[in-house]
C-alpha cells in the first residue's frame, strides 16, 4: 500500500528516531542498517527509500541533533532571563544523565572518533561546538554584567570548569555506585556551589534553586 505524505514523514521520523538511539548504543562503524529497519519495526525497503546509505542517515541524525541542542541554549537564554547562571549550569548538570543528552555525545565522541568517511561531520561539528560555545559565553557575559559573577572573573576559564564537570558527571553516571539518581544529583549541587564560592562576588546571595 502506498503511503500517503503524512505517513511518509511519520516513518522516517520513526526511523530517525531509531537510528539516534542504535548509532549511540553500537557506534557508527559496528552498526548495520538492519539493526535501525529492527528497532524501527520496518523492513529495510523503507529504509532505503528514505536514505541511500548509513552515511547520510549518521549525517542527519548527528545534524538533527546538532541544531536541537542549539536551539536549546537560545531557549535557556532567551525564554528564562532571569535564571541566575548558576540555576542554569545546575539544570545543564542534571540533564547530562538523561539519554537524550548521553546519545547526543556519544555522536560527538564516534564524529571525532571516525576515519576520513566523516571528514565533512568533522567540520560540521566543530562549527557546532564553536557556536555552542559562543552561546554559552554570551550567558556568562550576562551574569558577568548583572553581579553574579565577579567583575575580574575569567569566563573562559568559568567555561572550561562546566564543560569539565558536565562530561565528568556524565561519565559518573554510568557508574554503579551513581546509578542512585539523588547521588548524582548531590554532586551537580556541590560542583555549582564550588564554582558560586570560587567566581560569585561577595555581595551575591546564593541561589535557593534546590528544595
Amino acid at each position: 500500500m502506498r503511503l500517503n505524505e503524512q505517513d511518509l514523514h511519520a516513518q522516517k521520523e520513526s526511523i530517525l528516531s531509531a537510528a539516534f538511539e542504535v548509532f549511540a548504543t553500537v557506534g557508527y562503524s559496528a552498526c548495520r542498517m538492519e539493526m535501525i529497519s529492527q528497532k524501527a519495526g520496518i523492513s529495510r525497503s523503507p529504509l532505503y527509500y528514505h536514505f541511500k546509505n548509513k552515511h547520510e542517515l549518521f549525517t542527519v541524525v548527528c545534524k538533527r541533533y546538532f541544531a536541537f541542542y542549539l536551539d536549546k541554549m537560545d531557549d535557556l537564554y532567551n525564554n528564562e532571563p532571569n535564571q541566575s547562571i548558576y540555576e542554569r549550569f545546575y539544570k545543564l548538570f542534571l540533564e547530562s544523565r538523561l539519554p537524550l543528552y548521553s546519545n547526543g555525545n556519544q555522536l560527538s565522541s564516534q564524529i571525532l572518533q571516525g576515519g576520513n568517511e566523516l571528514s565533512e561531520l568533522k567540520k560540521l561539528h566543530a562549527e557546532y561546538w564553536r557556536e555552542l560555545r559562543m552561546k554559552d559565553m554570551a550567558a556568562l557575559n550576562r551574569a558577568q554584567s548583572r553581579n553574579e559573577l565577579r567583575p575580574d572573573a575569567d569566563l573562559n576559564v568559568i567555561l572550561d570548569y562546566y564543560y569539565t564537570v558536565y562530561h565528568g558527571l556524565r561519565a559518573l553516571k554510568l557508574q554503579e555506585e551513581f546509578a542512585d539518581y539523588s547521588k548524582l544529583e548531590a554532586l551537580c549541587y556541590s560542583a555549582v556551589r564550588m564554582m558560586e564560592s570560587l567566581y560569585a562576588p561577595d555581595t551575591w546571595t546564593p541561589d535557593k534553586f534546590r528544595a
